[in-house]
């Protein structure tokens, strides 16, 4: 009888431990690489950007990374502020990629105090040239690499359209938006009434 409980209390020490183990390991995986804060503000406005392009006497705009990190970061803090349900994740920053017709974004969360976690929301990107709408549809989720259960999109899945018409004037309107990598091209036109 003494021989059965010493297995069984050496199991039950050796599966704790393995837990320990396993939770220290995914608690230093989960881990950013290096951290993500906010983008600063940008050098140029959309007004700024559509005289660029007057003057340029060209109907197309390339926005690099990293303009278009500083207003996706400007985006995001205002989007943060009105979704409370996110501040239990206390988002630290935000940095995102441009793939070929997918956009990578990365939250620097801090949801206790003791832990940082890299959360990569993967985006696809797609534009409305009827409603002048840029739209991004969240397609998958990964905790750094570990890719997370469809179902925990699913509450996510909702679309985010830009609506580009408040920012252009009246004549003008945007034809096409390609997304590679690395970089946006905006191609403008005249408003077809």
């Amino acid at each position: 009888m003494k021989k059965k409980r010493s297995w069984l209390l050496r199991i039950i020490i050796s599966v704790f431990l393995l837990v320990i183990v396993a939770v220290a390991c995914l608690y230093f995986y989960v881990q950013p690489d290096k951290p993500i804060g906010w983008q600063a503000m940008p050098d140029d406005n959309l007004p700024s950007i559509l005289k660029r392009v007057a003057q340029e006497r060209s109907r197309e705009i390339t926005i690099s990374e990293k303009e278009w990190n500083q207003y996706a970061s400007i985006f995001v803090q205002q989007w943060l502020q009105q979704k409370p349900e996110w501040a239990q994740w206390n988002v630290q920053g935000m940095n995102s990629k441009l793939l070929e017709d997918q956009l990578d974004v990365t939250l620097h969360l801090r949801p206790w105090d003791m832990l940082d976690a890299e959360l990569h929301i993967y985006m696809d990107v797609n534009w409305d040239t009827q409603t002048q709408t840029l739209l991004l549809t969240p397609s998958r989720v990964t905790l750094k690499h570990i890719p997370l259960p469809d179902r925990w999109l699913e509450q996510q899945k909702k679309q985010l359209a830009f609506d580009l018409r408040p920012y252009l004037p009246s004549l003008i309107q945007v034809d096409d938006i390609r997304a590679s990598t690395g970089q946006w091209t905006i191609r403008f036109g005249l408003t077809k009434r």
